[in-house]
């Protein structure tokens, strides 16, 4: 039995192993930030320009279509 075959060997590579894929994982959430950073402002705008709009009909209707 060589020490490479020690389960405490064994143990450290499958260690490092994990660490390889959770450090790519890691690296693909941080490149994902900048996306859902910009999804999240254009949905505020979205949501604001809703809001707006709204209020506007809401204001000018009346004006717009009088009731006679």
């Amino acid at each position: 039995m060589t020490q490479f075959d020690t389960p405490c060997f064994k143990v450290l590579i499958l260690n490092l192993s994990q660490i390889s894929k959770l450090d790519v994982l890691i690296k693909k959430h941080e490149d994902l930030i900048p996306t859902v950073l910009k999804t999240q402002v254009q949905e505020d705008l979205q949501e604001n320009c809703r809001a707006l709009s709204i209020r506007s009909i809401k204001r000018f209707s009346p004006l717009l279509f009088p009731k006679n």
